[in-house]
């Protein structure tokens, strides 16, 4: 029961069995539906039905009777694990066949495997603060941070393998050793090493976020735990818990970029937590900086450029499976390439040109 219910709740189930009943016996002329008998014995069936579902099954019934919100945006369907455009079907985790439409804004893409792509965009982030910090029970070891960040444009979603392969057309970036004619246009590009994101990034005419950046479009100056607020970490604000539970079963690779609207920031910027993962230069600390210089690091701490900067990684993916993988000061260190680690670009301010390809 217990299973079953973290994925499909009993009120919607029960909403939507009464509302069918209604409709059906209404149309008919008949009483309304609470006076009959019939009513509370489809009511039984429907509660029985749901509580000896499987979370698979549930899902089924919600299906049937209408659904509940769905995780996927408009012009996309769940299928298994994914969300597919009308005319594609699931094939071993990955969405395929020509799709005869596609979200609005979002285009057909006929490199590599024929698929929809959310077209290159970026949002501009103004100058100012961020912060993160013990905000609830699960962040009391994390280290309170602050500071101030400079005006920089940040890539409206993560890379898409189109954009990367437009670079690897021009002869700037690798190959990566994957077979374009096997990946979806639309998703984003994974399993890339430091040099290969920064090589795109340049050719972009941009670079990887810092991590004052990232906090800064993810967390904003009040420490959100999500680029949303807050509160509200749901399945269709984000592409998380994909593989086993708790927004669906047997996730084997990302979620389209740009997949998940409704987990956008104020300003625009989609997919900062789950989906993948994110690659971003983790800024070194010298000296202390008492002054809190508005050079977009900690206030305690100053950016040292002299010093390569590590890689970390931020936001959870679509593996992520807990809350606590997805707030905002959720990071882990960069070991390697990863199938659930991508990346996008950030670029100086120049709010009167934004970035284009």
């Amino acid at each position: 029961m217990g299973s079953a219910f973290a994925q499909c709740s009993l009120a919607p189930v029960q909403a939507k069995c009464h509302r069918r009943w209604d409709v059906t016996l209404l149309a008919k002329g008949g009483p309304s539906p609470q006076s009959t008998g019939g009513y509370a014995a489809f009511h039984r069936a429907c509660v029985a039905l749901a509580l000896l579902s499987t979370v698979s099954a549930c899902r089924q019934i919600t299906d049937r009777l209408g659904g509940t919100v769905s995780r996927c945006p408009s012009g996309l369907s769940p299928n298994g694990a994914r969300c597919c455009a009308p005319g594609q079907r699931l094939n071993a985790g990955s969405c395929v066949g020509i799709p005869s439409s596609c979200p609005p804004g979002w285009h057909a893409s006929f490199q590599g495997t024929r698929g929809c792509a959310i077209g290159f965009s970026t949002r501009f982030i103004e100058e100012g603060d961020y912060a993160v910090g013990p905000n609830d029970w699960e962040s009391e070891s994390v280290t309170a941070a602050s500071g101030h960040v400079p005006a920089f444009w940040l890539d409206t979603v993560e890379v898409t393998w189109e954009r990367y392969w437009g670079c690897v057309a021009s002869g700037r970036c690798a190959k990566l050793g994957m077979d374009q004619g096997a990946l979806e246009p639309g998703q984003p590009v994974t399993r890339i090493g430091v040099e290969s994101a920064r090589a795109f990034c340049s050719w972009a005419l941009g670079r990887l976020p810092r991590t004052a950046e990232w906090l800064r479009a993810a967390a904003g100056a009040s420490s959100h735990r999500f680029p949303w607020g807050q509160t509200g970490l749901v399945c269709r604000r984000a592409a998380f818990g994909l593989v086993a539970g708790p927004c669906a079963e047997g996730g084997r690779e990302p979620e389209l970029s740009g997949a998940r609207p409704d987990g956008k920031n104020a300003q625009g910027v989609m997919d900062l937590v789950g989906n993948v993962a994110e690659l971003v230069e983790a800024q070194p600390f010298s000296a202390p900086n008492p002054a809190g210089r508005p050079d977009g690091v900690q206030s305690e701490g100053v950016y040292d450029a002299r010093v390569r900067p590590a890689l970390e990684v931020r936001g959870g993916s679509f593996r992520s499976d807990h809350a606590a993988r997805l707030k905002s000061w959720s990071v882990e260190p960069y070991l390697g390439p990863r199938d659930d680690v991508g990346f996008r670009c950030a670029y100086d301010a120049e709010p009167s040109k934004p970035p284009s390809e």
